[in-house]
């Protein structure tokens, strides 16, 4: 059973050289942002990969799941941090609603039970801690969002899921 679709682009976005280009490479070394689904219920195999088809790009983006993250991250660097920015309950999630009308309509889920929340996941090599919390005010808004950080290994050996195991860094 699948309670959760992790997507990384296999590009350098913008937004990741952006970030890196502000802070300087000196500081980050190496950034991924990764989009992660996160459904209120479970979904099959077979509603599983085609809920991964909707939600992702084949061609700029890759699909990993628990068993196979440090494997899949590893061709994209070393990392040292994992910081979450999600949503706090209550707060609309229009990127979360879209993913979870997307997935209803192709599998015929009634829109009213069938829920997700989206969230993105920084992977950092940084050895600045200060530097994680520059990047959380400049991407997030305490008022809307839910920050959760985590080491690199902490994030590997866990369940990957980072609202169930976190700590808050503020």
């Amino acid at each position: 059973m699948y309670s959760q679709i992790q997507i990384l682009n296999k590009f350098k976005t913008g937004r990741e050289k952006n970030l890196q280009l502000f802070f300087g490479k000196s500081l980050i070394k190496n950034i991924k942002i990764c989009d992660i689904y996160r459904f209120n219920g479970n979904l099959n195999k077979d509603e599983y990969s085609l809920a991964c088809e909707l939600l992702s790009n084949p061609i700029s983006q890759q699909v990993f799941f628990k068993n196979n993250t440090e494997k899949i991250l590893k061709k994209f660097g070393i990392f040292s941090w994992i910081l979450e920015i999600g949503y706090l309950p209550g707060v609309t999630d229009n990127l979360g609603n879209t993913a979870a009308e997307i997935i209803c309509e192709r599998l015929n889920f009634n829109k009213n039970n069938f829920k997700i929340r989206s969230s993105q996941l920084y992977l950092l090599l940084t050895s600045n801690k200060s530097i994680i919390r520059e990047i959380t005010k400049e991407c997030s808004n305490s008022l809307v969002n839910k920050i959760t950080l985590k080491t690199f290994k902490e994030f590997v050996k866990g369940k990957n899921n980072l609202s169930e195991q976190h700590t808050d860094i503020f």
